[in-house]
């Protein structure tokens, strides 16, 4: 049945802004070509829960993409992260691995079985070290976003990848942040519009997916 639905689902026209070069989704600034990791994390969310076959063969290859902008060596403490851009080659942002789990961890739980064994897998392994990364960096909870982003990751990733640790950490961290938040009355980016939204929408993963 399953089959027959994606089957019959209308695959999502190729963004005007993709370079099948590379399977990343590109933004131009100072007249250059720049590609943002989160972007790429995104754009195989959306192609795979829209569910075409095209959409989930492209998926798999900007997955792949993905996965290339992590960083691998075991002597590297940012090990597990994402470089923020392509072109930097290198993890430039600690923010990176909240913000591309974001998008892997809701992909995964909602339609990993849309996606090919080897691929699943794939996926797993890259949310595990990402989260990994996560917990070493421990960001204070007054880090309102990024605070946030990490315990959703976190609960969700221990939820999906059956890790009681990662899901004793993610609700350890929701608690002290409640308790913080509960302490002074508002979150400490209360005031900032950008920054809201990013914490409403992980609250809102959180009370879809757990």
């Amino acid at each position: 049945m399953l089959a027959t639905v994606l089957a019959a689902t209308i695959a999502l026209s190729l963004p005007s802004d993709f370079d099948p070069d590379l399977n990343m989704r590109f933004k131009i600034r100072g007249g250059k070509h720049i590609h943002e990791v989160k972007d790429a994390a995104n754009h195989a969310r959306k192609l795979v829960e829209n569910g075409a076959p095209e959409d989930i063969d492209l998926a798999v290859k900007v997955l792949e993409a993905v996965f290339k902008c992590q960083e691998l060596d075991e002597e590297d403490p940012r090990r597990g992260n994402y470089w923020w851009v392509y072109e930097n080659a290198r993890v430039t942002d600690p923010n990176a691995a909240d913000f591309v789990l974001s998008a892997l961890v809701p992909l995964m739980i909602e339609h990993e079985d849309r996606l090919p064994e080897k691929s699943r897998q794939a996926t797993r392994e890259s949310i595990r070290l990402a989260v990994e990364s996560v917990a070493r960096r421990n960001v204070t909870q007054l880090y309102t976003n990024i605070a946030v982003k990490a315990f959703v990751n976190t609960i969700l990733a221990g939820q999906l990848l059956e890790d009681e640790a990662f899901s004793a950490q993610g609700q350890e961290k929701f608690l002290s942040w409640m308790k913080l938040t509960d302490t002074n009355g508002i979150p400490a980016e209360y005031s900032s519009p950008t920054y809201y939204r990013v914490t409403i929408r992980a609250l809102g993963d959180l009370a879809r997916l757990a």
